[in-house]
This record gives structure tokens, C-alpha cells and sequence, in this order.
């Protein structure tokens, strides 16, 4: 126990749609530092990701030493992908389980990166059921 900081019963798990280039790196690095700093009983990585989605950044999750869980899209353009979503929800609720049982957590924070198609994964199961809440990061918003 470093400076005194308890590891508190609190899974984390980012999630993020075609997370490429900026996205994916923050949303790596972001997770492995959490992991390693101790202070959570587990953070896992979840990838919703069609075919363009680059093989380089599968093996990275595949190899990234976290709990990990992927799930296929059709190729499609922005919003047919956000309404497929809609109507074929990701198992985000399945992956929070996952995480909790492997954990031994009570909550988890789910943790989206693409802040803009959040509302596509919404509600959560878990969010109702008292184990989880959300945030939303918005990546690459100009100043404008």
C-alpha cells in the first residue's frame, strides 16, 4: 500500500468505437496506468470496431496483458453505425459483468471514449442495477 491508498472494491472499463491514432493511444495508455497504479481490483479494455478497425491495435488489445473484450460492427458510415447500435446493442452490460466476476469488484465505471456516440450504448443494465456508473471523454474537440 503506496502513500497510504487502499485498493477500493471499483473495477474500471473503457470502452470506445473504432478507437484509432489518439483515441486508441489514450485509451491504452490511460488503462494500462490505471492498472498499474494499484488502485482498482481490475481495469479492462472493450473495443466495438468494424473492419477498418487496424490489425495492429487488435493485437495490441489482444497482448495488452488487461481484460479484454471486442465486438464486430458492420462497416457503415457514422450514424448507420450509431443506429445499428441502437438496434444490435453492444454486450457492454456482459463485459461489465465479466470484469466484476473476474474481479471480485463491487462497482464498475464505465468509461467511453467516444464521447459523441455514448448515447448508443445507453442504458446499461448495470447502471440500473446499482453496479456501475458512466463517464464520457470527448477526444479531439477543437477550440472552435
Amino acid at each position: 500500500m503506496a502513500l497510504g491508498v487502499q485498493t477500493c472494491k471499483l473495477s474500471v472499463l473503457h470502452v470506445a468505437l473504432n478507437p484509432v491514432t489518439g483515441v486508441w493511444s489514450v485509451t491504452r495508455e490511460l488503462s494500462k496506468a490505471q492498472a498499474g497504479s494499484g488502485l482498482y481490483a481490475a481495469v479492462g479494455l472493450g473495443v466495438i470496431a468494424d473492419s477498418r478497425w487496424p490489425a495492429l491495435y487488435a493485437k495490441e488489445l489482444q497482448t495488452s496483458g488487461l481484460p479484454h473484450y471486442s465486438a464486430r460492427i458492420p462497416r457503415m458510415f457514422g450514424t448507420a453505425q450509431f443506429l445499428w447500435q441502437r438496434m444490435q446493442r453492444p454486450p457492454i452490460d456482459q463485459w461489465v459483468d465479466g470484469l466484476l466476476a473476474r474481479s471480485g469488484a463491487k462497482y464498475c465505471v464505465v468509461h467511453f471514449h467516444n464521447a459523441w456516440l455514448s448515447g448508443a450504448f445507453l442504458p446499461l443494465r448495470c447502471v440500473g442495477q446499482n453496479r456501475a456508473r458512466v463517464v464520457a471523454t470527448f477526444h479531439g474537440v477543437n477550440a472552435h
